[in-house]
């Protein structure tokens, strides 16, 4: 039976991390239970989280005595391991969380010999190791495979064209659109193997193709015109590049359920998804409603503040509304206004504790700095999508971009709904490049 020493940001990333040691023993301090009740009530993204880790704590606790806990509590998930909650190492009253916990850390060492202490927090895995602890490691099993997740693109560039990588080909009809169903050349395999559904291969001629199925010997995709997606026009605006040109075409196809951009600032994430909301909304008419949220805004952060909600919520909101007002400036008609248009598309503003609980059916939806939520807000946020629904994530996985503590980009929620939504066809992800802005943004993106 091994032992692991877990500090609080293990918990706040995943509360039923307790669960995921099997038949070993778990330790938390004092400090870390202090840290979830002073994360629990406050407006931070985590405080969800610390609350459910709580709850968790005390469903294993239960009615256990003092010595029952320090010792060891059997853990409830079908193995034979164990949780404790030791007191904290005496240091001064003024210490940081970490030092305290570190130096708790070392005392269990030294008592019981060999114990595994697990975080999230690089600097902390550093200060561990310079303080003597042995074995540091960070919660493997919360964090996302591979950083190639965050890296990816969401497309790939193919010297030549995309027919050279094809030995066989037939044709499916399949809701208006033409399937290709290609065997693909063997010797092409490997410069493929990276290839999955939802991606788009583009080579140096016309032909665009975005992946419905794919298992590295054969692919089916249907495919698009370079041409046609660069002059695209979506409430009056046309791609300045070609990761927008791929971007607006997943926005705008009714069989792509989530579309997930990622990208710096000023690539042009928020003024693409409003324009391709109203786009639906105002002219087409697909979609009743259009729901704008983000993460990091809690409800009592803004309980104070004039008006209902959707108010309250637009002060938060300066990027969407900044993208309506460009998208409206040049016309004068009031039937044009933003305020009309708002109120005919029904764009709403709602902060992310308004989805939890919630089924929205018929609307698009739209979910900004997805970087700063944990795993389990995430998914707390997409099964909320009902039928006739598209959702829109977006975000920036620069570490620079994460505002919480206890989020990283290995085990962002953003980067986890990347890495699942690959592997189905619905789902489209795209990393947009280049800041349309102006130079002032775009060498602070880069240099600063």
């Amino acid at each position: 039976m091994a032992r692991y020493f877990l500090d609080t940001n293990v918990l706040i990333s995943n509360p039923h991390a307790l669960m995921n040691f099997q038949e070993h023993h778990v330790y938390i301090s004092m400090r870390v239970t202090k840290e979830l009740d002073g994360l629990k009530g406050s407006t931070r993204s985590c405080a969800v989280d610390a609350r459910h880790a709580i709850r968790v704590i005390e469903s294993i606790i239960k009615d256990a005595s003092h010595e029952g806990i320090q010792s060891g509590i059997n853990l409830p998930n079908g193995y034979d391991g164990k949780l404790s909650i030791v007191p904290d190492a005496i240091l001064s009253d003024d210490s940081r969380a970490d030092d305290v916990i570190i130096a708790t850390v070392l005392e269990q060492q030294e008592k019981l010999g060999d114990i595994v202490l697990v975080t999230n927090d690089i600097h902390m895995r550093l200060q561990a190791k310079a303080s003597g602890v042995e074995q540091v490691e960070s919660f493997r099993t919360d964090n996302i495979e591979s950083e190639e997740v965050i890296e990816g693109k969401g497309y790939l560039k193919l010297s030549g064209d995309i027919w050279d990588y094809i030995e066989s080909t037939s044709t499916i009809h399949a809701d208006l659109e033409q399937v290709y169903d290609v065997c693909l050349d063997p010797c092409m395999h490997d410069c493929l193997s990276s290839i999955h559904p939802g991606m788009y291969i583009l080579g140096e001629s016309d032909a665009i193709a975005r992946v419905i199925e794919c298992d590295g010997k054969s692919m089916k995709f249907v495919l698009k015109s370079k041409v046609s997606l660069m002059k695209a026009d979506v409430f009056g605006i046309t791609p300045q590049s070609f990761q927008q040109a791929l971007a607006i075409d997943a926005l705008l196809d009714p069989s792509i359920d989530i579309v997930i951009i990622t990208g710096a600032a000023g690539t042009g994430k928020t003024l693409l998804t409003c324009a391709a909301s109203l786009e639906q909304s105002f002219s087409t008419k697909r979609y009743s409603q259009v729901i704008v949220t983000r993460s990091a805004v809690d409800i009592e952060r803004i309980g104070y503040l004039p008006g209902n909600e959707s108010v309250k919520m637009s002060s938060y909101m300066a990027g969407f509304e900044d993208s309506l007002d460009f998208l409206v400036e040049q016309d004068v008609s009031p039937h044009s206004s933003k305020n009309y248009i708002k109120d005919k598309c029904m764009v709403t503003y709602k902060s992310l504790n308004y989805l939890r609980g919630s089924s929205i059916s018929n609307s698009f939806i739209v979910c900004d700095e997805m970087q700063n939520t944990t795993r389990n807000k995430a998914k707390a946020v997409l099964t909320r999508v009902s039928k006739d629904s598209k959702m829109v994530v977006m975000g920036n996985l620069d570490p620079s971009q994460i505002d919480d503590d206890y989020i990283t980009p290995m085990n962002s929620g953003l980067s986890r709904i990347v890495e699942i939504y690959a592997q189905y066809s619905n789902a489209v992800h795209i990393q947009l490049e280049g800041t349309l802005r102006g130079s002032v943004a775009e060498i602070a993106e880069r240099e600063l």
